[in-house]
């Protein structure tokens, strides 16, 4: 008879304040090189006021951010926390920490959405707007002071607008999203064998295809790709041979909405750059179980978007 303890990966998105006290194993890392509006930077030049950051911004870049996603490039990502600033190269890590208006805006608006009432026909100014609205929700940015876009005064009236329009939709309908990622679990029985439980965004039980199971360490399994049902079960797995602290890992592919936070890899004691992820992506969670250890806590998460490019 023997006992497994239970590492679990759990991350769940923080809804009304920010926390980074974890972070996973994804990475996206800010194109390098130059802002090329004609090469991924889908944004615009803008002067405004940043808010409660208390500095005018003049000239400066507003709009979706390209990063290269665990090695996916061109996956657009919207700056979340004005006050700290993202650079070309920067690489950021997924974290514990949104807010549910940014949730709700990148489920709902450009790139994530292409066609929908009221969007601006040039992606450009559209995705300007998109990212003021969500500095508005973040660092109180107050849109009116947005005084040049594209060096046009007109521009600006015109993106004014537009994100006066999301911002208002946001407040009648995505104040109170809420968002957390699919989870996997192992569940040990006491014995050699385990099985594997998935449970969908909500805590029920999903049916998932395609589990992989990996040992580090001794012992061979049953099984190492196995399915759940309905139930969100699998059946039984055997864990044979295995030797003392040999780890086991079960991995399965979740699909995630946009609005996953990425917060830069710099020390815990110094400001963080914050970007969320601009539209839906399958993502990698994992559990995590040693054989014959202490209990031990570990949030582990990485992601994979499986489409490539941008449509402008």
């Amino acid at each position: 008879m023997r006992r497994l303890f239970s590492i679990l990966a759990l991350l769940i998105l923080v809804l009304s304040t920010d926390s980074f006290a974890q972070f996973g194993n994804s990475r996206a890392i800010v194109r390098p090189g130059t802002i090329n509006l004609a090469n991924g930077w889908l944004g615009q030049r803008a002067d405004f006021i940043e808010g409660n950051c208390g500095a005018t911004a003049n000239n400066a870049y507003v709009g979706v951010i390209p990063c290269t996603l665990d090695g996916v490039p061109n996956t657009p990502f919207y700056c979340l926390d004005l006050c700290t600033g993202i650079a070309p190269g920067d690489t950021t890590k997924d974290s514990s920490g949104t807010i549910p208006q940014a949730i709700y805006i990148t489920n709902t608006y450009y790139p994530s959405v292409r066609n929908y009432a009221g969007r601006l026909a040039d992606s450009t100014l559209e995705a300007c707007a998109v990212q003021f609205a969500i500095w508005h929700f973040r660092n109180n940015l107050d849109v009116s002071t947005i005084t040049q876009v594209t060096n046009s005064t007109a521009t600006a009236t015109t993106v004014r607008n537009r994100a006066n329009a999301i911002i208002a939709d946001v407040i009648a309908n995505g104040g109170s999203v809420s968002y957390s990622l699919g989870e996997v679990k192992i569940i040990d029985t006491g014995t050699d064998d385990f099985y594997i439980q998935t449970l969908d965004t909500a805590g029920l039980p999903i049916a998932l295809d395609s589990i992989n199971l990996s040992i580090t360490g001794a012992g061979t399994l049953s099984n190492t790709l196995v399915s759940t049902d309905n139930t969100g079960l699998s059946p039984l797995v055997t864990w044979s041979g295995a030797g003392a602290s040999d780890i086991l890992t079960a991995t399965a592919k979740f699909r995630a909405r946009g609005g996953i936070t990425y917060a830069s890899l710099r020390p815990l004691t110094s400001p963080k750059q914050l970007l969320v992820l601009g539209r839906s992506t399958v993502v990698l969670r994992s559990d995590t179980i040693t054989y014959g250890a202490l209990p031990v806590e570990l949030t582990n998460f990485a992601a994979n978007v499986f489409t490539t490019g941008m449509l402008n």
